[in-house]
């Protein structure tokens, strides 16, 4: 008999202000949630020390990937996809 392949895990593209992150959807909704309990901040220098300037709430969104819709503009040493076919 042979050896059934589990099914794939899900992918999310994560947005967080202006920049995506492709990740597994399970850690994406964790990131969600912490970042929802956050606020945007700017790091100022003046008189020899740091100040941070907190600002908003961060711009979030969340959308479920399938496997056929992703694809590597160039090979990473960082980071390898798993097979999803």
């Amino acid at each position: 008999m042979a050896a059934r392949k589990s099914p794939a895990k899900p992918l999310a593209c994560l947005t967080v202000g202006y920049e995506r992150y492709l990740m597994d959807a399970d850690k994406a909704t964790q990131v969600m949630k912490i970042l929802t309990e956050s606020v945007t901040c700017e790091e100022q220098y003046a008189g020899g020390k740091y100040t941070f300037v907190m600002g908003d709430t961060p711009r979030l969104e969340m959308t479920i990937v399938r496997a056929g819709q992703v694809r590597q503009s160039t090979p990473s040493a960082h980071f390898q996809l798993e097979d999803r076919s």
